[in-house]
């Protein structure tokens, strides 16, 4: 049986938050493989906000990110920046309850598999598992990354996942 999600597709014009739930983001400034990612996104047409917390080295403060966007209503889906190795560190700091009422979607890669686990199995909101800004859109995405990425987010196109190469 096909879970149902109650998730509202992406469309142009709506507004992504972008926070770092693993590895916090250094010289954001600087980084043109992270400005290249927001741009494949804005490219499709979104807009963008950055969390306030996205360089903090303090889980809790990255948290807080993830908690603010799933409480506002205008941001309309969620991405992490990178993946690392200390997402588990905010499972203690997110308000699955918040998420649960405020259900929106929510992608990432890498470690933040330990939060997409979480918030599914506390929530029961269907997670994403895909490419994340800096190393999934920053580095000179293919066809099959817009395709999927639209196909998925924007036209909720159900069934089996073509292999890379294979669109």
């Amino acid at each position: 049986m096909e879970k149902e999600t109650n998730l509202k597709r992406l469309k142009k014009g709506d507004l992504i938050g972008i926070v770092s739930p693993s590895d916090p983001l250094e010289n954001i400034k600087e980084d043109k493989q992270f400005d290249s990612g927001i741009k494949f996104l804005e490219s499709l047409g979104f807009k963008i906000v950055l969390g306030e917390n996205i360089s903090a080295k303090e889980p809790e403060k990255r948290a807080e990110d993830i908690n603010k966007f799933f409480r506002d209503i205008k941001v309309k889906a969620i991405i992490a920046s990178q993946g690392g190795d200390s997402a588990e560190k905010l499972l203690p700091c997110i308000d699955f309850e918040s998420i649960k009422r405020n259900p929106k979607i929510f992608l990432g890669i890498s470690d933040i598999t330990v939060l997409l686990n979480a918030i599914n199995a506390k929530t029961g909101l269907v997670t994403f598992h895909g490419n994340d800004i800096k190393r999934g859109f920053g580095r000179n995405p293919t066809a099959y990354d817009k395709n999927e990425f639209v196909r998925m987010l924007m036209k909720d196109v159900k069934g089996e996942i073509p292999a890379n190469g294979e669109r």
